[in-house]
């Protein structure tokens, strides 16, 4: 009886079962290989880094530092590893039980999901100055640091939605993504700023809309949504593949509003617009270097 009961104070640990909860909520996205299948941890070990990063002329050897552009082997070597090591996350938390969970797979999954991050914070560092050039060329004056803001987080989108199998270089596939981003920042400002400058203040004020008014639908052509949600499937998390679905009439219906979803799924309006986004924005980085059409945010 004795050692029933210290076996359940062990598998109660509060710490533990908090650790495994975090885990077992948290969003593991990654891009899947076939070859994952056959690869182990040793597999995907990272090579030194004279291999990994690209000297520019003047540099001296060994030398490597924030901002180092990776080469063409060791970019791939990051997002294979980056992208596997979640994988084995993603495995161990399907057998992860929230009630007892095991030690020893709890350690695991940590530590796999922070190597997984510092190969994408390589990834990201390396392709700062990309991100500093594009903003600098569309984000003059008072803006810069705004749009520099904006495409690090875009970099960062681009990096969990890239597939390296494809055989092109992350830089080619990120400076469309966030190019195309800021481009669309740019824009809004400037019909902004119009709206500003030729609409009285009051005019304007009264032209906002109540914070109960249902929106409508987005702007969306079905067919281009229905052939990004098939691209995106896997990438996508359930509860925003069924926003996406509910919104746009992806399953036959008719397209719902937003009070109409937010009350389906027990959430707030403003927190169903925020999934939808999310997931058009991750729709938009995927398609960006194939030159796909943009969506508009409804």
């Amino acid at each position: 009886m004795a050692a029933r009961l210290k076996v359940r104070s062990r598998s109660a640990d509060p710490d533990l079962i908090a650790r495994a909860e975090r885990l077992l909520d948290r969003e593991i996205s990654f891009i899947y290989s076939r070859s994952f299948e056959q690869l182990s941890e040793q597999h995907v070990a990272l090579p030194a880094a004279q291999q990994l990063f690209r000297r520019d002329a003047g540099s001296p050897p060994g030398s490597s530092g924030v901002g180092d552009l990776l080469t063409a082997e060791g970019e791939a070597a990051l997002f294979r590893r980056m992208n596997f090591l979640k994988f084995q996350a993603s495995r161990l938390r399907a057998r992860l039980s929230r009630r007892r969970p095991s030690r020893a797979a709890v350690e695991r999954m940590e530590r796999l999901l922070a190597e997984a991050a510092e190969a994408r914070a390589i990834i990201a560092e390396a392709n700062l100055r990309l991100v500093a050039k594009l903003a600098r060329k569309l984000g003059r004056g008072d803006c810069f640091d705004d749009f520099r803001s904006e495409g690090h987080a875009i970099l960062l989108y681009s990096i969990d939605m890239f597939d390296v199998d494809r055989g092109f270089r992350f830089s080619t596939y990120a400076t469309h993504a966030v190019q195309r981003h800021l481009y669309r920042q740019l824009q809004r400002r400037s019909r902004r700023l119009q709206r500003e400058t030729s609409t009285p203040a009051d005019v304007l004020a009264d032209s906002v809309p109540a914070a109960d008014v249902d929106e409508g639908l987005p702007e969306v052509d079905p067919q281009l949504a229905r052939r990004m949600l098939a691209m995106m499937h896997e990438h996508l998390e359930p509860r925003e593949l069924s926003i996406l679905r509910s919104r746009f009439g992806l399953g036959g219906g008719p397209g719902q509003p937003l009070r109409a979803v937010a009350h389906q799924l027990g959430l707030s309006k403003e927190r169903v617009r925020q999934l939808q986004n999310r997931a058009l924005e991750k729709l938009r980085v995927l398609l960006a270097p194939l030159g796909g059409q943009s969506l508009a945010l409804g």
